[in-house]
Formats: C-alpha cells, sequence, structure tokens
C-alpha cells in the first residue's frame, strides 16, 4: 500500500449507521433534543474513528498486523465512544421531558394520569391524606398556577438524577407517554439481559470504575492486564443502542405532540 493509501485508510471517517433517523419535525419543534444527539453521534463516531487509526499507527510503528485485538490507546478511544454516547442519551432525554411534558400533560392522556398520580404521591401522606402545608405552599406559588407548579417540579424531579440506567431510560419513557410495544421491549425486556442494560453496565463500569477490574494488582501487572478490554464491534453496538433507543424516544414523542 503505498502512502497515499495509507493515509487515506488512516484519516477515513467511521459512521453509526444503524441509527434510526429523526423525524424531520423534531429538529423543528425541539431543536435542543437534536443537538444533543447530533453532538453526541459525531462525538462517538470520532472517537471509534480515532481508536481506528491509533490501533493502525501503533501496530505499524511496532511492525504487527493491524488485525487481532486494540492497543490500549485504541481501546481508550472506544472507551469514551460510549461515553460520549450515554452523555448524549441523558441530555436529549432531560430536554424532551422539559419540552414535551408542559404539551402531553394537556393532551395525551397516558401523560395526563402518570402527571395525576405523581401529583397524588406528592401531596398524599402515606394514609393518603393531604398535606395541608404541602398544598398550601403549591397554591401560593408565584406567578404560576398550581397545574403549571406540579408540571415543573415533575420535570426538575426526571432530571435530577442521572439517566444511565435502563430503569432511568424505563422512567423517561413512562412519564412520556411511550406504548410502542416493540420500543418498550427494548427498554424494558423479559428475560434474558437487554443491549440497552449491557450498554450501561459498560458504560458505568468505565465512567466509575474506569474499567479496573483488578485494583489490588496494579503493582504486579501492567495497567491494561488488569482493565477490561473493549472489542469495538461491542462498542459500536453499545453506542448505536443507547443513540437509537434515544432517537426513536423523540420521534414516538413529537409525532403524538403534534397530532394530540
Amino acid at each position: 500500500m503505498d502512502e497515499a493509501m495509507w493515509a487515506n485508510q488512516l484519516l477515513k471517517p467511521y459512521s453509526l449507521e444503524q441509527i434510526t433517523e429523526a423525524d424531520p419535525r423534531a429538529s423543528l419543534e425541539m431543536p435542543e433534543v437534536q443537538v444533543a444527539i447530533r453532538a453526541a453521534r459525531s462525538s462517538a463516531e470520532s472517537a471509534i474513528a480515532m481508536a481506528n487509526t491509533m490501533n493502525s499507527l501503533r501496530k505499524a510503528a511496532e511492525g504487527k498486523n493491524v488485525q487481532g485485538k486494540f492497543t490500549s490507546e485504541a481501546v481508550d478511544c472506544l472507551r469514551s465512544a460510549l461515553l460520549f454516547s450515554g452523555a448524549g442519551l441523558d441530555t436529549a432525554l432531560k430536554r424532551l421531558a422539559a419540552e414535551a411534558l408542559p404539551s402531553l400533560v394537556d393532551s395525551d392522556d397516558i401523560v395526563s394520569k402518570k402527571f395525576s398520580e405523581f401529583v397524588e404521591s406528592r401531596i398524599s401522606d402515606e394514609s393518603g391524606r393531604v398535606r395541608a402545608k404541602e398544598l398550601v405552599r403549591i397554591l401560593m406559588a408565584k406567578g404560576e398556577t398550581p397545574r403549571a407548579v406540579m408540571v415543573n417540579r415533575w420535570i426538575y424531579e426526571l432530571q435530577s438524577n442521572s439517566a444511565q440506567s435502563a430503569d432511568r431510560v424505563k422512567e423517561f419513557a413512562a412519564a412520556l407517554g411511550v406504548v410502542d410495544s416493540d420500543l418498550r421491549k427494548r427498554i424494558e425486556p423479559k428475560g434474558r439481559k437487554s443491549l440497552l442494560e449491557k450498554a450501561f453496565l459498560a458504560r458505568n463500569q468505565i465512567a466509575h470504575e474506569l474499567d479496573v477490574t483488578k485494583p489490588r494488582q496494579v503493582d504486579r501487572k501492567k495497567l491494561e492486564s488488569i482493565r477490561q478490554y473493549r472489542k469495538r464491534d461491542d462498542i459500536v453496538s453499545f453506542c448505536t443502542e443507547l443513540l437509537d433507543v434515544t432517537q426513536c424516544l423523540v420521534n414516538d414523542t413529537v409525532r403524538r405532540m403534534l397530532t394530540g
């Protein structure tokens, strides 16, 4: 392979091709949501492309075949791709809730029911009796109707914790009134662990444990030997699932917002 072909191969961009296209109305109605997805996708694709490049350069410099396990530097790039994808899901779903729920509580029966359940849980004690102080606080809020106060509180509580688990995605999907059976099965499967759950497991191991599986052996072994190895195909699959589920939730929500 001549130098031009070699350089072209190294600089070849990478694309996550299996992600559902955005509903055209999503970019018009919820541009900030779509920006989060696009930014995460672009960053993940760049990180995967960099992993390919780092792997090829390192192995070429050492006179090794580029096939086989990726180098430690390349695997770090793959790890970053998964973190970008998880961040995109987190940001997009939180923005989606803020944009969609004020409208859906009035137009979607399922969301309206979920909202009623939320309000009841916040103004009632365990025996079902109304908590007078909480009710007064809601009624006396300045500049907003009691309904608006509780919608904002619902959104705040949804956004208050990290959306980095399948259970949290399920919580957002339920609040947004998503009932599509295929999508719900991906979020809340029965039986074996879903691809979404596997993606979050890997993401959280990277984010919280730096993929270190045997920290006590750091004095005796090289760092890469005590960390969880990540295959490129697995990372691509995880990134795709995180971003595709996010886009499907956005598409489902915007369609109901505009037809409700």
